[in-house]
């Protein structure tokens, strides 16, 4: 009987233990977002590639140039690629096309940014419809397009047909992924331009998620790097801050 009894009071204080460690992890569990894009695989298969030099723009690829006249520098991930198109919302022209979205900032290197906040940015490029980008062509221009459709029997919908357009050098911004972001802040528009072309978006050497933790491990910040896609090597991003005299703000950890 007292046995028994002592086999009872182990299984129960077994039983706290096991339901006070599942509480506690609970407490510590990080909240996550989870990421989505506008973009199907069939839109980046179908869509027609066109590509910008970005060489006329001045001082683009001086680093330290951008790193003192931009207003914001952060390490953040992208939660989403909402869509892309050729007219902000105050009515001004990208003639390029710019996607848009959302990312969380995990570090913020310069500016008035907060860890943890979700902010809307737009990126120059990005998959666009026929329609949209024939909103920027003259009027001369479209008519012939017209005609030469017409004349050739093509009657599909413009807004089917889609355009992959690109910076030179750039590349593409993923949903799930971690980047080192030098920002404009829009006014007019409430949002934080990617700027810099292939500088101004740079991969870190986090892994992809389908759902983003609002703050990172010290196990993630371990020997981070950043890519340079100039060489295709990562670099670290210790040595990064240092060279162009940044300081990163304390992270907030989670075990």
């Amino acid at each position: 009987m007292m046995r028994k009894m002592m086999s009872i009071l182990l299984i129960m204080l077994l039983s706290g233990c096991m339901t006070q460690e599942k509480n506690q992890e609970a407490l510590t569990e990080v909240p996550t977002l989870e990421t989505s894009s506008y973009l199907s695989d069939e839109m980046k298969e179908n869509a027609i590639k066109l590509t910008f030099q970005a060489s006329f723009v001045k001082g683009f690829d001086d680093m330290k140039l951008q790193v003192e006249n931009c207003s914001d520098i952060v390490l953040a991930a992208v939660v989403s690629l909402d869509g892309a198109d050729t007219i902000y919302p105050d009515g001004s022209k990208s003639i390029h096309g710019y996607t848009y979205g959302n990312f969380v900032v995990y570090d913020v290197l310069k500016g008035n940014l907060s860890m943890g906040e979700v902010v809307q940015y737009a990126r120059n490029g990005g998959v666009i419809t026929q329609a949209q980008y024939d909103k920027l062509r003259p009027a001369s221009s479209l008519e012939k397009a017209k005609a030469l459709r017409e004349q050739n029997g093509f009657d599909e919908d413009l807004s089917e047909l889609f355009i992959d357009t690109l910076i030179e050098g750039d590349v593409p911004i993923e949903a799930g992924k971690t980047y080192l972001m030098i920002l404009q802040y829009d006014e007019a528009n409430d949002l934080y331009r990617v700027i810099d072309y292939m500088y101004g978006l740079r991969e870190a050497s986090l892994p992809q998620r389908e759902a983003i933790p609002l703050e990172l491990s010290e196990a993630d910040l371990s020997g981070l790097q950043i890519l340079n896609n100039v060489t295709g090597e990562f670099e670290s991003y210790d040595e990064y801050l240092e060279t162009y005299g940044l300081k990163n703000q304390s992270f907030k950890f989670h075990e």
